[in-house]
């Protein structure tokens, strides 16, 4: 369905239906619905701002810095997000090759759409930063991707943070990657 969202926006309301999808993915409930529409907001603005050309593209390596100050944050023995494997992903996975207008390497190479930086967010925080491909014979999924489906929204993540339990934790923690991400 967001692959579907990717495409149907194109227009603004088109933009916001897609970016609210994205918010509601990475946030958890425990944000609130007001924070997560303000969220889905400033990423609606900010992705349409990209596709008319009035701001530029996210590069890759700054999404594995957001990434990497957010587990920073919570555990001094977080994983550092692995770029190599970031890259493959973006070029090779299975959702690369699927989720054309999620997913823009094709295209954009190592840069990125907001909306396809908050995603790889939502792929790379379950996985522990490191999205490296299993061996040929096992899922097509990133390695360590919930059972649930190729990506879920973050709520058992935010569960296993401690920080993060309190409202304002995690308003803080979110505007902190929005603010790296320029969004």
């Amino acid at each position: 369905m967001l692959n579907i969202d990717a495409q149907a926006a194109v227009d603004f309301a088109g933009i916001r239906y897609y970016a609210e999808d994205l918010a509601h993915l990475l946030l958890p409930s425990k944000a609130g619905d007001a924070y997560i529409n303000s969220f889905a907001d400033r990423l609606a603005k900010a992705e349409q701002e990209t596709r008319e050309g009035k701001r530029k593209l996210i590069p890759d390596t700054q999404v594995v810095e957001a990434y990497n100050e957010l587990t920073r944050k919570e555990s001094f023995r977080a994983k550092m997000a692995n770029l190599g494997a970031l890259r493959l992903y973006r070029r090779d996975s299975y959702p690369a090759k699927t989720w054309k207008a999620v997913i823009t390497a094709g295209r954009n190479g190592t840069n990125c759409y907001p909306g396809e930086a908050i995603f790889l967010l939502t792929v790379l925080l379950p996985a522990d930063g490191d999205l490296t491909p299993p061996p040929a014979s096992s899922h097509p999924y990133p390695i360590n991707a919930p059972a649930t489906g190729p990506f879920q929204t973050l709520e058992y993540v935010v569960m296993l943070i401690p920080g993060s339990q309190t409202h304002r934790q995690i308003v803080k923690e979110f505007d902190a990657v929005a603010k790296s991400l320029g969004i």
